[in-house]
């Protein structure tokens, strides 16, 4: 319930690896068209967001206010075309942007996704 009222989305875990496997068939069956236009900041979100991490956490991962991220979050989905954090988390699996996990990192969250610099927001694609 508190996760929910965080801002985040509650799945089980068997219906989750369901829906990891199936999307990654289909997503191999399909040629995905890279993202234009995302920034590296976008990116960074759409993977905290697909790791499951509430708003709340991803603001401290990103050293955001959290109300800012749930704007950002706002304009990220507007710019996917995608309603809520599980579209965004599967947008972001069928494209390709899901790094494989590193030690120390939860799954869907590698080193490389969180900034080493705060102002980085160049333009991907």
């Amino acid at each position: 319930i508190s996760q929910v009222a965080e801002g985040g989305s509650v799945i089980s875990p068997a219906l989750t690896g369901v829906l990891l496997r199936e999307f990654r068939r289909l997503s191999s069956l399909q040629e995905g068209v890279p993202p234009v236009g995302l920034t590296l900041r976008e990116i960074q979100l759409l993977r905290l967001v697909a790791a499951g991490l509430s708003n709340k956490e991803i603001a401290e991962a990103l050293c955001l206010a959290e109300s800012t991220v749930k704007n950002r979050l706002s304009l990220l989905f507007e710019k996917l075309g995608v309603k809520d954090r599980t579209q965004a988390a599967i947008y972001a699996l069928m494209h390709g942007l899901l790094p494989e996990s590193e030690p120390g990192y939860p799954p869907g969250i590698a080193e490389s996704s969180l900034p080493a610099d705060q102002s980085t927001l160049d333009s991907v694609g």
